[in-house]
């Protein structure tokens, strides 16, 4: 393991992606339990080897995404595993992301993820769009989070919705929808988010260069919609 951490030559860099798949044959064959060394090793691996043998960038996709470690259920109840959920999620924030949208999370994740995410954004996300939203979106829609979260959540990006500012309002609007739809926000909440009508920016922008109907472009929300609804449902 120490010479893996220390490869340099592409001899070496191959020898050490090679132990890591060594290791994640185990951890498929529940025979497993130095995660330490497997997060250490899968972080050492993203810096740069991963990327030049072509693999993905992030430690994030690599592992969800190429080694599918979403499915491999038995580890998101080892206490080992989860236990090195923080160092992942300190180099990359969309490793949160993977977390909650495989349904991987738990209390503790979710509540440790819900500080990362009211403060930054991913870039990841941002930049691949086709259907990833948000960190703090994740946050407000998961089953795990608790309902103190959820009323800071709905503070700070009400406030966001409100401030005039275009950036922040598209923010917000997509963390207000994971609230509107979240069954776990308090009824309070939802009651309010039924009040706001979210105005799409899109039709706002296309209605001014005279585009949209303005009667079609105001009937263009949902947050108000899915609040309704979440009540009806509770």
């Amino acid at each position: 393991m120490k010479v893996a951490m220390q490869a340099s030559s592409e001899e070496e860099c191959e020898e050490a992606t090679q132990l890591f798949e060594r290791m994640l044959e185990d951890v498929n064959n529940d025979s497993f339990s130095d995660f330490e060394e497997f997060a250490d090793l899968a972080l050492f691996l993203s810096k740069d080897i991963w990327a030049e043998q072509g693999m993905f960038a992030e430690v994030s996709s690599q592992l969800f995404t190429e080694y599918e470690i979403g499915m491999i259920d038995w580890i998101w109840k080892e206490p080992a595993f989860l236990a090195t959920l923080p160092k992942f999620l300190k180099r990359d924030i969309h490793f949160g992301c993977f977390v909650l949208t495989e349904d991987c999370s738990n209390e503790e994740f979710t509540s440790l993820f819900a500080e990362v995410a009211i403060k930054e954004d991913c870039d990841i996300c941002a930049e691949i769009g086709d259907g990833w939203l948000s960190p703090a979106a994740y946050v407000a829609e998961d089953a795990f989070v608790s309902n103190e979260i959820l009323e800071r959540y709905y503070k700070k990006f009400k406030k966001d919705f409100d401030s005039g500012d275009d950036n922040k309002r598209y923010s917000a609007i997509r963390v207000l929808r994971a609230l509107a739809e979240n069954p776990k926000t308090p009824e309070k909440i939802l009651k309010e988010l039924a009040e706001i009508h979210e105005g799409s920016l899109g039709h706002e922008i296309r209605n001014v260069n005279g585009g949209d109907d303005p009667d079609e472009a105001e009937q263009d929300s949902y947050i108000d919609w899915k609040a309704k609804e979440t009540l009806d449902s509770l």
